[in-house]
């Protein structure tokens, strides 16, 4: 299971009682997305730079 799924199926039983977790969590998966796509962006942007500069000497 990836890191979003693990995040997303947190049971409700595992977390501390007294906060309400809805807002805490609904902004800590944003953060997580964000992270995310982030990295992905990051990935693409770097292969591609990499594929320009094996194709031209």
């Amino acid at each position: 299971m990836g890191i979003r799924e693990s995040f997303y199926h947190i049971p409700a039983e595992e977390l501390p009682a007294g906060t309400d977790w809805s807002p805490v969590l609904r902004f800590q998966g944003y953060t997580l997305d964000y992270g995310i796509a982030a990295a992905e962006f990051e990935i693409g942007w770097y292969s591609r730079l990499l594929t320009e500069m094996e194709e031209q000497p």
